[in-house]
């Protein structure tokens, strides 16, 4: 059903009305995350407070064990040909380099806290036009609408980002004129006539009072107003709306060919009603409650028993004077002359008042409220440090196990979002890489390889978008397949891989089918002894060459190896050297070869 941009306007307000309830739950999500669940207390007040910060803990661990600290992709030909294996590799080494250079990490990183407090956490792929490359953006949730009625992402009718703008910024969008490039659009004179500047929308506003209102203040010096750009994706067209009108400020296609959809959905849980998920915050927020509850009882339990002296006047010769020296009298060594009555003793005139203890059924609750907030995010003993003390072994074990369970399914979860911006990044460069653009791709810690449009096999924009406009059918892309290089939370644990590697050195050392260079380089990685320890290739080849009987300088025969104008694939670069763990990583993924430099 195509989508007229008088039922958009319709969609709209009812997204938007949606917010408005929505997002008050939100608010509190994000509250017990910053730890500003009890708003801004009065600073002179007797009662205290108690934020244990269990879901910022949380979060941060979850996010820190399932985003990858370098995101990796191989890219594999699905036809048994040089030219596709070729250029699947180049794809390959360009992506990552991508993955790397532009911070993938980062943004997976913010999505992946959207998608625990939050219900959901959205990621965009973008070309910058400037400095003519892919970006990667976290879109706050808060700004996004999209078709919660469809089955599958794949399957949206829109989707709608929610952009504020002041009325300067408004205003030069209105002003700029048309031009030839594509990513400058000019808006309908007509209809942003009948714009009004507002406040700042109150249903992008947070509905609690924080700690700071540095953001409210700064936005009530300006006026704004709301602008939706539509993805419609019924018809494969691009719309700019703002509240109060049907007519758009601008119409046209989708802003790229070969990127139709360049959002990303991130959830972590499924709500059984819609494919916008379910946070962790709200599957928690109710024994987060009572355990800070719980805490501040107990706190303030503990204020109250604090014993207080007390001075049995009646026994003393000076009240007043008593008093005073015993309040004076705070240091250690300080002595307290007192004259008593009728020989009272100390005890007689100095005393506390009695405490009492809390009951041990308090503990037991507690602990009790903290294993279900565990249970309830399937958060593994491991990833609260229980694993640090254990043998390899054992830490091994926890964390497969882990990798098979919830948190298991979360990395999976994220490895889609991945794989997804790989085919939105190549849908990119596929349209905008210029035919005399050359990127110098960086392979490793000195190494560099020189990509083209004529080493990834790429379609033509142009005519993609001819045979769009005659409903045509478009060129097929490259028959390849973008698969994650899998993250595996073992890998942060230098002495669990040891450990392992140790089990089978025996079979590893001397093995004609392992290279022994690598894998020293990997054994002094683990060590982090640095590759300074290796011998130089001069020193290798002189001790080679004294082992067969050969005078110095002599050289050594060496194999022919294939090249790319001989029809093979570009030399691979195995595993990095030690210290150049995250640029090699930019090139192809473990068990895959990559491009070595090529002049074109």
């Amino acid at each position: 059903m195509a989508l007229d941009t008088k039922t958009l306007a319709t969609i709209i307000k009812a997204h938007v009305k949606r917010a408005e309830e929505e997002h008050e739950n939100w608010d509190r999500y994000r509250a017990f995350y910053r730890c500003e669940r009890w708003g801004n207390t009065n600073p002179d007040s007797e009662e205290l407070f108690v934020e244990n910060g269990h879901l910022f803990g949380f979060v941060d661990t979850m996010t820190a064990s399932v985003v990858p600290p370098t995101p990796r992709i191989t890219v594999n030909s699905r036809k048994d040909n040089d030219e596709t294996r070729i250029a699947a590799k180049y794809r390959e080494a360009l992506l990552n380099y991508s993955f790397y250079e532009s911070g993938l990490h980062k943004t997976l990183w913010k999505i992946s806290t959207h998608a625990s407090i939050y219900p959901r956490g959205i990621l965009k792929t973008v070309w910058n036009q400037q400095k003519q490359k892919p970006e990667y953006l976290s879109i706050d949730p808060r700004n996004f609408f999209f078709d919660l009625t469809a089955a599958r992402w794949e399957d949206i009718r829109y989707a709608i980002e929610v952009t504020v703008l002041t009325s300067a910024e408004f205003q030069a969008r209105v002003k700029r004129g048309k031009n030839k490039k594509q990513y400058d659009r000019m808006y309908n004179r007509e209809v942003a006539k009948s714009v009004t500047y507002e406040n700042y929308p109150s249903w992008l506003q947070s509905k609690r009072n924080n700690k700071t209102h540095a953001n409210k203040q700064i936005r009530e010096v300006f006026k704004w107003v709301v602008v939706y750009e539509v993805f419609d994706f019924t018809t494969d067209t691009y719309y700019h709306m703002v509240d109060g009108e049907d007519e758009p400020l601008y119409e046209g296609d989708l802003p790229y060919v070969f990127t139709r959809n360049p959002f990303s959905l991130l959830t972590f849980n499924d709500n059984i009603e819609n494919i916008g998920g379910l946070s962790d915050a709200q599957l928690i927020e109710n024994p987060l409650g009572r355990l800070d509850e719980l805490d501040t009882l107990e706190l303030r339990f503990a204020q109250s028993t604090i014993p207080v002296t007390t001075l049995n006047e009646a026994f003393v010769e000076d009240p007043e004077r008593a008093a005073d020296e015993l309040q004076n009298k705070t240091s250690p060594g300080d002595v307290w002359r007192i004259q008593g009555k009728d020989m009272a003793s100390i005890s007689d005139i100095v005393g506390q008042t009695p405490t009492s203890q809390l009951s041990p059924n308090f503990s037991q609750v507690r602990s009790k409220v903290s294993e279900d907030i565990l249970f309830r995010l399937g958060m593994p003993q491991y990833m609260r440090g229980g694993a640090g003390a254990a043998d390899l072994a054992t830490e091994l074990a926890l964390i497969n196990q882990a990798l098979q369970t919830r948190q298991g399914k979360r990395i999976k979860m994220l490895e889609d979002v991945i794989r997804q911006v790989a085919e939105n990044t190549m849908g990119l460069y596929e349209e905008f890489l210029s035919p005399g653009d050359v990127l110098p791709i960086r392979i490793g810690r000195e190494d560099f390889l020189e990509v083209a449009r004529k080493h990834l096999e790429v379609r033509d924009p142009v005519i993609a978008e001819d045979a769009y406009k005659k409903n045509l059918p478009v060129e097929a892309p490259l028959s390849v397949d973008y698969e994650v290089v899998p993250f595996n939370p073992s890998a942060n644990s230098k002495s669990a891989q040891l450990g392992r590697m140790m089990q089978f050195m025996q079979l590893l050392l001397n093995n004609p089918l392992i290279d022994q260079t690598r894998l020293m380089i990997k054994i002094l990685e683990l060590l982090e002894l640095g590759d300074e320890m290796l011998a130089s290739p001069q020193q290798v080849q002189a001790a080679a060459q004294a082992a067969a009987g050969m005078p110095p300088g002599a050289e050594a025969l060496q194999p022919p190896t294939d090249t790319v104008e001989g029809g093979g694939l570009p030399p691979g670069v195995g595993e990095p050297a030690a210290g150049t763990e995250a640029m090699g990583a930019m090139a192809g993924g473990e068990g895959f070869p990559t491009p070595s430099p090529i002049s074109i």
